[in-house]
């Protein structure tokens, strides 16, 4: 009972500091219009997206996009295997959910946060995927980067 209700916990931490934004008190929330948005992907269920605009002011660099996401996901304490980044280019299989919400909402980018559930098989560690999405306005083409991250759980 004792490691579930530590597990728990852990888990209302997590996803208090996922609620927060990856750019929050910067101006580059602004200059990037960053917004949330949720869609369904089947297998993961309803996800909470973050969106960015890196046109309208950027004319679409989003390296610092990509930069504040990863410092975001290290803030939370996770470790990023850049090594083991999957990137889809184009992504045929992206779902139409998230398509449909990132256009909705006027954003070429989005990124979310996948973990896993703990298995004592591994010790003390803990699994997850950074995922993000891109629509190049230019080609109509949408990519996807998929990044593994681990952190160690605290007991």
């Amino acid at each position: 009972m004792k490691k579930f209700l530590v597990v728990c916990v852990l888990w209302l931490i997590t996803v208090a500091a996922w609620g927060q934004s990856p750019m929050a008190g910067s101006d580059q929330a602004a200059i990037f219009r960053e917004q949330k948005g949720t869609a369904y992907v089947e297998g993961s269920g309803i996800l909470t997206y973050f969106l960015y605009d890196t046109y309208s002011k950027a004319g679409g660099d989003g390296d610092p996009v990509f930069y504040a996401i990863f410092d975001y996901v290290e803030r939370l304490g996770w470790t990023i295997e850049f090594d083991s980044a999957e990137i889809y280019n184009p992504n045929h299989a992206l779902a139409d959910s998230v398509k449909a919400m990132m256009l909705a909402k006027d954003c070429d980018m989005s990124f979310t946060l996948i973990t896993y559930p703990f298995d004592q098989r591994y010790g003390n560690i803990e699994f997850g995927d950074v995922i993000i999405n891109n629509y190049d306005k230019s080609t109509g083409i949408w990519s996807t980067y998929i990044i593994f991250i681990v952190r160690q759980r605290v007991k």
